[in-house]
């Protein structure tokens, strides 16, 4: 069984999903995203892990990928349910909305969640952030010990909700059979990915072909940032007329 571990407190940089680089073999393009924990105790991962009391006794390298499928059942088991589509883009965040959270992160490399919810309007707030037990998920959801990184809400409105479900649940099962600590390195942790496709996650990763279709790396450059998931969202959709680049 999977429990969840989100990020608790802050961001530090801004990506989307990255699951799609280990179906299709490309390259990513999307920035690195991390949690901070120098100051606010936040986890390094924003999505679950296996639980430590089912971890075999010898965590070396030699365990990465963990062995054994993840289902479905495991992955809303962490979720305490099933994941939620977004629903209909609504067009409640303004140019101005996201232009305050880029100024965010461009003025600091620590960002918390606290803070972008402040720098929103209220409606622009209420959509993004919303809590787990919502109809429709936004692009950060709530839960009782953290957040979710929500970009399969943008996959899912770029496609389909099939395609934005199956991206969340690659990404939480490669998250629990990838684990840095066993693998011992990113690069490691990247061969991981690649080998659950075929392994341990094959069932979400067949899910994504199915859902997604060939399109991935067109869905990849459209959510590669939280702009980009906040503009197709909230921010009127894909074509919202929102400038969802990223901050240099």
């Amino acid at each position: 069984m999977l429990k969840k571990l989100f990020a608790l407190a802050t961001m530090t940089a801004i990506t989307g999903l990255g699951a799609s680089v280990a179906i299709s073999g490309c390259t990513s393009t999307t920035e690195e995203v991390t949690t901070s924990d120098a100051a606010t105790d936040a986890k390094t991962d924003a999505k679950p892990k296996v639980d430590a009391s089912e971890e075999p006794a010898d965590t070396g390298p030699e365990v990465c990928p963990k062995p054994g499928d993840v289902t479905e059942a495991d992955v809303q088991q962490a979720f305490d349910g099933p994941w939620k589509g977004p629903g209909a883009p609504k067009n409640v965040c303004t140019q101005q909305d996201i232009d305050k959270v880029k100024a965010l992160f461009a003025g600091s490399q620590q960002v918390k969640f606290t803070d972008i919810q402040g720098a929103l309007s209220q409606t622009c707030a209420a959509c993004v952030f919303t809590p787990n037990s919502a109809a429709n998920w936004g692009p950060l959801v709530q839960f009782s010990d953290g957040y979710y990184q929500n970009y399969a809400a943008c996959y899912a409105i770029a496609s389909n909700d099939n395609c934005g479900k199956n991206l969340a649940y690659f990404d939480i099962c490669t998250n629990a059979v990838c684990d840095e600590t066993e693998c011992g390195s990113q690069q490691a942790v990247s061969a991981c990915v690649k080998k659950a496709v075929s392994g341990g996650c094959k069932t979400f990763a067949a899910g994504i072909q199915s859902g997604c279709g060939s399109a991935l790396d067109t869905l990849d450059a459209q959510c590669g940032n939280l702009f980009q998931l906040m503009g197709a969202v909230c921010g009127g959709g894909l074509d919202g007329g929102i400038d969802a680049a990223a901050p240099k």
